[in-house]
């Protein structure tokens, strides 16, 4: 079945890909509540062209299949270990960028963390397929810290 279809007739796929979007926004730090022109001022986007990108989307969505019930396809992951860490290390810049003082370097040398960014790093954690240990070298924070479960 096409995605757009689904995505039209499947509460599971409709909820799945609004995670999705949640997921993305927090991300981005972009606060995806309220009406459209409430979204777009804060984003500093331009209401019209969220339209038009709307139409390219749809239109993308009509090309993608979606599996069908049964066994899911086994995917592998093409993206080397350096590629994966990369990326962490950009998802949490951007965090930190998008939420200025999310974490803080007290005085005396301990750095103290904000709910939001502990969230953010346990749901990072939680897509994470390697040892806690390297996810906390590769963020830079403390492996003894509770920010992220051992």
């Amino acid at each position: 079945m096409k995605f757009i279809q689904d995505c039209r007739n499947n509460k599971l796929t409709l909820i799945a890909t609004l995670k999705f979007v949640q997921e993305a926004a927090a991300r981005m730090g972009v606060d995806i509540e309220g009406t459209l022109v409430r979204i777009c001022k804060l984003a500093q986007v331009n209401r019209p062209q969220v339209y038009e990108r709307k139409i390219q989307i749809e239109k993308a969505f009509e090309k993608i299949e979606i599996a069908g019930p049964g066994h899911p396809v086994i995917q592998t992951n093409s993206l080397t270990r350096s590629e994966k860490l990369l990326n962490l290390l950009e998802q949490v810049f951007d965090f930190q960028r998008a939420h200025p003082g999310s974490l803080v370097l007290n005085s005396g040398g301990h750095t103290t963390y904000s709910s939001g960014f502990i969230r953010f790093i346990l749901d990072l954690h939680g897509e994470w397929d390697g040892s806690s240990e390297l996810f906390c070298k590769q963020i830079k924070i403390p492996y003894a810290t509770s920010a992220v479960p051992g």
